[in-house]
């Protein structure tokens, strides 16, 4: 029996340590140190025109993105993430492209450009956005990158 509660009491201890605290829509950029991923800073919220966050709704016509919407990432986020993606005004979500193989890419960081930031490209128009919202995401985490919530409905607008 005494094997038992102290069985049961471990359990508990386990639960309790890796249950958290809450969480805060206050619209301020959120960041906890987390020693084993050091590449990225674990965040929830970033803002376009901070840190090196740009939200271009109109790339370069004579580059790769031929007049689409790109966004680049701020070099803090030195780690590639997985994916990016965009709400369109259809109510669909669209994936962004991270160019891996193109020859302008700076090695040993492939899709990062400029300044060493992750370059984000759609194969559309900024008319076709919904709202100016780009969700990204890795193993261990998710940043949504946007502007303030009374500006996000100007999607043919450059932040940053």
């Amino acid at each position: 029996m005494q094997r038992q509660y102290s069985i049961i009491l471990v359990i508990i201890a386990i639960i309790s340590i890796s249950c958290g605290g809450g969480s805060s829509d206050s619209g301020e950029t959120d960041t906890v140190s987390v020693p084993l991923f050091e590449s990225n800073p674990i965040v929830r919220t970033q803002f376009f025109g901070v840190d090196g966050n740009l939200y271009k709704p109109e790339s370069d016509l004579h580059g790769s993105g031929g007049g689409n919407l790109v966004v680049l990432i701020g070099a803090q986020f030195a780690e590639q993430f997985d994916s990016c993606e965009i709400p369109l005004a259809d109510g669909s979500i669209a994936p962004l492209a991270c160019l891996n193989s193109e020859s302008w890419t700076e090695v040993p960081f492939s899709c990062f450009s400029n300044g060493n930031r992750q370059t984000w490209r759609a194969n559309f128009r900024c008319s076709s956005v919904a709202e100016v919202k780009v969700t990204c995401r890795s193993f261990n985490q998710e940043v949504v990158f946007t502007v303030p919530e009374e500006l996000r409905g100007n999607v043919c607008t450059r932040y940053g």
